[in-house]
């Protein structure tokens, strides 16, 4: 306990045992949007409340963040494009609006995820944002969301495209989780390692994704789909376009409902301070012995950040 007093103010809202409710702001992309299908169910189970609300843009990174708030500022009539899990949200409002919407318990930021591995691309917006927020919304903790590295067939972490890094999925990570970890120590916020936990679960589960070849996605009919057991990323999926026809589409980036689900668990041991294993909520996807595994991942990867912390404190 004494080490919990130590901690800075804008902590202590958060910290709090025996927490039940909580009010979440995120202010983010789609990787925080994708909180919506699994985070509230899975704190109810555990008998939590979450009031979950989005301030999201579809690929926003720090720096549109803080052009979108500069706009906004500079014209009363303008209204950035953000998103979020409401009804309420899908009527266009500035950031301020959104920060003063609610008294937030909890508000997140983060990096979109192609700038994610580059600690450059971070200052000075992460800190005039952070600024901007605690402006508008004092009481509110302001945490930060580490993303995850995209999925291992991605053409930007195979060795031969145009599109090619020259790093592979776990060298991917290594470099967000550096960019994270600095951006965390520079700006003084805890981290929600979502990240370490996708990346754990890659490389735990019994049955790892095995990248699909080009060769194979060029043999699928529809509704064929190639194996991908162990994926916690969408991968290939038909999709309808909009002239009503189907086709194969891929996404390498975005969690699917096992992610979510992940995602989700580490969410709420991170914010609610209780062991993931308190969630006895399973979407019907997904298998329980499954979900008991993604838990105890989630919760690793939360005690292993927690540690971390400790350790810089």
């Amino acid at each position: 306990m004494r080490r919990l007093l130590c901690c800075t103010f804008w902590l202590l809202p958060l910290i709090c045992f025996g927490t039940e409710e909580l009010k979440v702001l995120t202010v983010g992309n789609s990787f925080a949007a994708s909180l919506r299908r699994h985070f509230v169910q899975a704190a109810a189970s555990a008998g939590c409340t979450v009031k979950l609300e989005g301030a999201n843009i579809g690929g926003c990174s720090l720096e549109r963040h803080c052009r979108e708030i500069a706009k906004a500022e500079a014209d009363p009539a303008y209204r950035p494009p953000y998103y979020g899990g409401s009804a309420e949200s899908k009527k266009y409002r500035t950031l301020a609006d959104f920060l003063t919407a609610d008294r937030w318990d909890i508000i997140s930021v983060q990096q979109a995820s192609p700038l994610s591995k580059d600690y450059s691309t971070y200052q000075p917006h992460l800190k005039n944002l952070i600024d901007y927020i605690r402006k508008h919304a004092p009481q509110a903790e302001i945490v930060i969301q580490q993303t995850w590295a995209y999925r291992s067939d991605d053409p930007r972490l195979l060795p031969d495209t145009p599109q090619s890094w020259h790093i592979n999925q776990r060298q991917m990570y290594e470099q967000v989780a550096a960019a994270y970890n600095r951006a965390a120590a520079d700006t003084g916020l805890r981290q929600i390692p979502t990240g370490t936990a996708v990346q754990a679960a890659r490389e735990a589960q019994e049955h790892p994704f095995q990248a699909v070849s080009p060769e194979k996605v060029k043999t699928l009919q529809d509704p064929e789909l190639p194996d991908q057991t162990g994926s916690l990323i969408n991968g290939w999926r038909w999709i309808r376009t909009k002239e009503g026809k189907r086709k194969l589409a891929f996404d390498s980036i975005h969690l699917n409902s096992r992610g979510e689900y992940l995602q989700a668990c580490v969410w709420f041991a991170t914010l609610f301070n209780r062991p993931a294993t308190d969630i006895t909520y399973v979407p019907p996807e997904i298998t329980a012995e499954d979900a008991a595994f993604l838990r105890k991942i989630a919760q690793q990867a939360v005690e292993q950040q927690r540690a971390a912390e400790a350790g810089r404190r």
